[in-house]
């Protein structure tokens, strides 16, 4: 792979992965919204099993949401800053 090609590889990465933190925060929105509509629709075994399991997934998706996201798009774009530095610089 040249350098062109990595740093059009990181321009496209860059934006997929805005792309999918976007859609990631809207669609934890969206779920947060539904669930504190149906809380008082269902208050039974069924509704603590389903917390139970969600719980292992909660906790990573907000982490990335919350940060980690943020601190991944910077390192890539920081990454092809350096890439398109070296290939305008030479």
């Amino acid at each position: 792979m040249s350098l062109d090609e990595l740093a059009e590889e990181l321009r496209s990465f860059q934006q997929a992965l805005d792309s999918f933190t976007e859609i990631l925060r809207q669609t934890e929105t969206e779920r947060h919204s539904a669930e504190e509509r149906a809380a008082g629709l269902w208050d039974d075994a069924f509704r603590q099993s389903f917390t139970k399991a969600h719980a292992e997934f909660a906790g990573p998706v907000s982490r990335f949401i919350d940060g980690e996201a943020e601190r991944f798009v910077e390192f890539i774009a920081s990454k092809s800053h350096q890439v398109e530095g070296y290939l305008h610089d030479q």
